[in-house]
This record gives C-alpha cells, sequence and structure tokens, in this order.
C-alpha cells in the first residue's frame, strides 16, 4: 500500500522531489516533469501488474485517475505513450477486471491510431488488443472498427515496432473471439509478418494465436503452412529468439511442425531443406521425421 501510494504521489506531481519551490504542481499542463523518473513509476506500476494479476486491481483502481491527465490530447507525446503502455501493461494482466477502463480509453485509442508520434501510435493499438483479448464479448461491439483503425498500421511505410504491434494486436483480437472477425483473411496477414523483428515481444503472441487457429480451423492456415513452418523453425532454432517464447508455446510449436512433416512429408521436407543450415540442423535434431 505505501508503495502505491508513493506511485500515485508521483504520477500527480505531489512529490516532494518533484516540488518547484512554493509552487503548486498546475494539473492542467506540467509538462516540465521529470520524464525519465515518469518513465520509470510507469514501468515500476506494469511490474507490480504482471507480479500480482488481478490481486493488483484494487490498487490500479486508485492509480487510474492519476494517469488520466497524462492522456489528455494537449499533452506531449511522451507522456500519451507512457500513460496509455502503463494502463496496457496493467490490464494485460487484470483479466475482465479491466473493464472499467475501456470505456474511458476506447475514444483515446481510436485518436492514438492515427496519432503522428510513432510510439502513440504502437501503445495505441497494443491496448486495443489487451482488451479484445481480455475481454472479448465487451469489445465485440468495436472491434470491427479497431480492425478498420489497425490496417494503416500493417503498411511498409509503417514503423517497424508500429507494424509488429499491429499485428500482434490482431493476434490478440482472434485470440480473444475468433468468430468476432474474418479469421481466415487476417490470418494471412500475421504468417505473412513472421518473424517480427521490430518488437519481436510480440511474436510469442502471433505464434501462439496461429497454434490456436489451427485447431479450430486448420484449413484457414492450409496457404500459408510452408511460411509458417519456416518461421516458427527459425524462432525456435536460434537460442535468443526462443528465449522470448513461452516453453508451451515453443512446445506447441515443435509440435505443429512435427505433425506437418509426418502428414505432408514431400512439401514440408523441400520447405525444410529451403532453410539455412542451422535451421535444417534444428529440424534434424529435434523433429521426428
Amino acid at each position: 500500500q505505501e508503495v502505491m501510494t508513493s506511485v500515485k504521489t508521483l504520477f500527480e506531481g505531489k512529490a516532494t522531489c518533484q516540488e518547484d519551490g512554493d509552487e503548486e504542481p498546475d494539473e492542467e499542463d506540467d509538462e516540465d516533469h521529470d520524464q525519465v523518473l515518469i518513465d520509470a513509476v510507469a514501468e515500476l506500476l506494469g511490474v507490480l501488474g504482471k507480479v500480482y494479476g488481478q490481486a493488483f486491481t484494487p490498487f490500479f483502481e486508485g492509480i487510474f485517475p492519476a494517469l488520466q491527465k497524462y492522456l489528455k490530447p494537449n499533452r506531449q507525446a511522451s507522456d500519451r505513450l507512457m500513460a496509455i503502455g502503463a494502463i496496457a501493461d496493467v490490464c494485460s494482466n487484470l483479466g475482465e477486471a479491466c473493464l472499467p477502463y475501456i470505456q474511458p480509453m476506447l475514444p483515446i485509442l481510436a485518436s492514438g491510431l492515427k496519432d503522428e508520434n510513432a510510439g502513440v501510435r504502437r501503445n495505441s493499438v497494443f491496448c486495443c488488443g489487451v482488451f479484445c483479448l481480455a475481454a472479448p464479448q465487451s469489445m465485440n461491439p468495436y472491434v470491427m472498427q479497431i480492425v478498420a483503425g489497425i490496417q494503416p498500421l500493417l503498411s511498409e511505410d509503417e514503423a517497424d515496432e508500429v507494424r509488429d504491434n499491429a499485428v500482434g494486436a490482431l493476434s490478440r483480437i482472434i485470440t480473444g473471439d475468433p468468430n468476432a472477425v474474418p479469421t481466415a483473411q487476417m490470418v494471412g496477414v500475421l504468417a505473412e509478418s513472421l518473424p517480427l523483428v521490430g518488437d519481436d515481444d510480440e511474436n510469442q503472441v502471433v505464434v501462439q494465436c496461429l497454434l490456436v487457429v489451427y485447431k479450430s480451423m486448420p484449413e484457414a492456415l492450409n496457404p500459408y503452412l510452408g511460411k509458417i513452418v519456416a518461421a516458427f523453425v527459425g524462432l525456435i532454432a536460434e537460442e535468443p529468439k526462443a528465449k522470448k517464447l513461452k516453453e508451451e508455446t515453443r512446445e506447441g510449436a515443435k509440435e505443429f511442425i512435427g505433425h506437418l512433416c509426418q502428414e505432408y512429408a514431400e512439401p514440408m521436407g523441400n520447405v525444410i531443406n529451403s532453410l539455412p543450415d542451422n535451421h535444417k540442423a534444428w529440424v534434424s535434431a529435434n523433429i521426428p521425421v
């Protein structure tokens, strides 16, 4: 509780280290705050949300109002992307307890998807995906509008980290409720985007989504199987990339590759033979064919 009180005080700009003489902090336009300090506090908030999960819900209820001032359109981009990112990080661990924050955040996210700042666009699309995964039924009325808002962020002209988070958001949307969107049309975007390099943390959610789709509607992936197998091997065979994936996701991907190599030996053999030597060596050592 003491930690959360300090976090709230810092976000409100009322901590002793933030005082400027005898002046009271201006909540409407205090853009001269210590950005490094506030970013660190926001990062701490995300870590606490990850550690405590849904048990963090009552603590975040008191923090959210303090974050809202950073979301105002007149705030500098660094403030807005910080606040959106902090809210998304926490809500990604709250499950349906994030429901109270969806309505106040939706207009901000809709604007954020079109923001001129790449960081704001990145965090906005990430937050959209978080809400759709955590509360798919509540997001159902807005999901197609969100998909439409994501489309421009998939452009080759977009910054890599923004595009990768857009792909990650589509993955969360499909995983949350594959029936709410044209999944068969959307999985091609995921398959063609792997491996993600601008924000490789998002590879986890994309791989997991494709594995979920393969179990529920395998025919949707048929046109992309070769591409997916090559991408999965590349992600698992190289240790730095593999560490970004959860163990259960790595195992699921290995089973997926092994199943396809047995079911479609000749075409999959051609795919494997086209891989770099170190990737072929990994397949030989790990996939029974």
